[in-house]
């Protein structure tokens, strides 16, 4: 690799000197951007909603090419992220007037979790795994099931959780330790449980009180099997 070879792998086919261009279009645009989100408002990283990260996607895209290629003028740059932005706020303004379009564009608050069990078609509604939901519950010191009245999964990806009030909890199904972490006993379907108390279905989270060696019951979501449930019934 000669020297020539070098050169051309850092500076391309322009002149050195680009770079200080290259350093002044980046300086202006990021001081342009500055000021355009200044005037949107301000929210944490953790709350970006679709229309939001859209936003940033759409700027980014049109922040780099005014930045570093000589025929792409500032102007156009510019031109393309005040009508981002403008776009923006625009959608904005129209999802704060019309519930229709906020879901539309947010898409809907879903129910995942409903005393105690889970809400299997708010699960297949947003498409949300288990395994990410429980991780969810566990963050806010979620156990098991039973200490949950509701959890919904709100348009910003959160998860709003309601427990039940101290002394009002349920047993239900557990959830930490995590299953790939510590592995639940599992119990299939007619098969007889080896002590008295309630068994949780692995599937929906419903429980129900089983005695020494009773089969183990059927679950109105018809999955196979189930694990000794947590917290007092």
């Amino acid at each position: 690799m000669d020297l020539s070879t070098i050169e051309r792998i850092f500076l391309g086919d322009g002149s050195w000197t680009f770079v200080f261009e290259i350093v002044f279009r980046t300086m202006f645009l990021y001081g342009f951007m500055f000021v355009l989100m200044r005037l949107m408002g301000r929210r944490s990283v953790t709350e970006l909603s679709v229309v939001e990260i859209l936003l940033i996607i759409a700027l980014g895209s049109a922040v780099g090419d005014p930045m570093f290629y000589p025929d792409v003028p500032l102007l156009h740059g510019m031109a393309v992220i005040t009508t981002v932005v403008t776009l923006n706020r625009a959608v904005s303004f129209l999802i704060n007037r019309s519930d229709r379009i906020e879901r539309l564009v947010e898409g809907p608050l879903v129910r995942v979790v409903h005393e105690g069990h889970l809400d299997l078609p708010g699960f297949e509604a947003v498409e949300i795994a288990r395994e990410e939901a429980f991780a969810l519950l566990r963050l806010s010191g979620v156990e098991h099931l039973g200490q949950v009245r509701a959890a919904y999964l709100e348009q910003n990806g959160e998860l709003s959780i309601f427990r039940y009030p101290p002394g009002e909890e349920r047993v239900g199904l557990p959830i930490e330790p995590p299953e790939d972490v510590e592995p639940l006993e599992r119990y299939e379907l007619g098969a007889p449980v080896p002590a008295a108390g309630h068994y949780a279905c692995w599937s929906c989270g419903e429980t129900r009180l089983h005695e020494e060696q009773m089969p183990v019951a059927a679950c109105a979501c018809e999955h196979g099997f189930r694990v000794k449930a947590a917290g007092r019934g």
